[in-house]
């Protein structure tokens, strides 16, 4: 049983749990689907409630799966082949048009996940000067996407004046933008510390 002690702000910047509608019995496997490509910080309340035998106290199991793709992970839960989607709220909002139905009931985050980021020495200081910019994202068609075409076009950029390319997670993305393959990356902000820890300093644009 889960108590709130406090409230969940369910705002558009949140990174959701979204459940379908399914009672949990005893001794029963809940099959979580992440929309990442692995585990990452937002999975660090699940590996504790694991660690310290919560989950076991309720006779659940959880199976958790990367897919590496939110909107399949959402599209996988909807047609009953998962029970719990992990993900940002995008693949939420891209499956809404397609006809996609959840209820949101936790959220791992108070803020909007997806910052534009490049080097500190970049001349880049505005969204609007990522114009004609290749932008590095985790994989092809992924989250960030929605999150970067809103934030671009806010800047008055159509979407034919930037690209994309795939440049992966961990140390595969950092050796993308320390070598300038990219201009910068759409990223979680909190895979932004990591870049810190590694001695790459970065600068994150608001995405306003």
């Amino acid at each position: 049983m889960l108590i709130l002690r406090r409230g969940i702000a369910f705002a558009a910047c949140a990174l959701l749990l979204i459940l379908v509608a399914r009672p949990v019995r005893a001794d029963d496997t809940l099959v979580l689907l992440d929309g990442g490509p692995g585990p990452n910080i937002y999975d660090t309340l699940r590996f504790v409630a694991q660690a310290k035998g919560f989950f076991h106290e309720q006779h659940v199991n959880v199976d958790e799966t990367y897919t590496g793709a939110g909107l399949t992970a959402a599209q996988l839960v909807a047609t009953g082949k998962g029970d719990v989607l992990a993900s940002t709220i995008e693949p939420i909002l891209e499956g809404y048009e397609k006809g996609l139905r959840f209820q949101v009931f936790f959220t791992r985050s108070s803020h909007y996940a997806y910052v534009l980021a490049v080097l500190a020495d970049s001349p880049i200081r505005t969204l609007a000067d990522f114009k004609g910019a290749t932008i590095g994202e985790t994989n092809v068609s992924s989250s960030a996407e929605v999150a970067t075409n809103s934030m671009l076009e806010g800047a008055g950029l159509s979407r034919s004046d930037y690209t994309y390319l795939p440049i992966g997670a961990g140390a595969q993305a950092l050796q993308a933008i320390v070598s300038k393959r990219v201009t910068g990356e759409s990223r979680c902000i909190e895979a932004l510390h990591a870049r810190a820890e590694r001695g790459c300093r970065v600068y994150a644009l608001p995405s306003t």
